[in-house]
């Protein structure tokens, strides 16, 4: 249950990702917000499904090469889910390129944060449960 509650978070937190991208001049375009979750939820399966060849292909030999071969792949991955959602359009390869760099870093700050919040979360309800254990073994 809880890794369907973090899937939705991490495709609203894609989804107002593309939505702060599309306000940059970047050459990207989002009609909605509706648009924006489905492309995050395209994008999201397009990328369960390449990144473990990626990392089958990841040899020794092209390992210096394979951060640019990953931008690259993922800026494909963009323009493939362009092409699929009406309502969200590259205006040029390089709205692709660079919204799929934009769209990774803001994806990667906003999930370290949700992981931070959460943590503090978590701990905060541990500490709560052991004070609530504690007044219980003091009567």
């Amino acid at each position: 249950m809880s890794w369907i509650i973090s899937s939705l978070i991490f495709l609203v937190v894609t989804a107002v990702s593309l939505l702060i991208i599309a306000q940059l001049p970047l050459g990207i375009e989002v009609d909605s917000f509706g648009k924006a979750f489905i492309s995050a939820l395209i994008f999201g399966v397009l990328t369960a499904i390449a990144t473990p060849v990626l990392f089958l292909l990841k040899l020794p030999i092209i390992n210096i090469l394979f951060f640019p071969i990953l931008i690259l792949v993922y800026a494909l991955l963009f323009g493939i889910t362009a092409k699929i959602v009406v309502g969200f359009r590259l205006r040029s390869i390089w709205s692709a390129v660079v919204g799929a760099i934009a769209l990774a870093l803001s994806t990667v700050f906003c999930s370290s944060s949700w992981a931070n919040f959460s943590q503090r979360l978590q701990a905060k309800k541990i500490r709560a449960t052991i004070g609530d254990r504690s007044s219980f073994s003091g009567s």
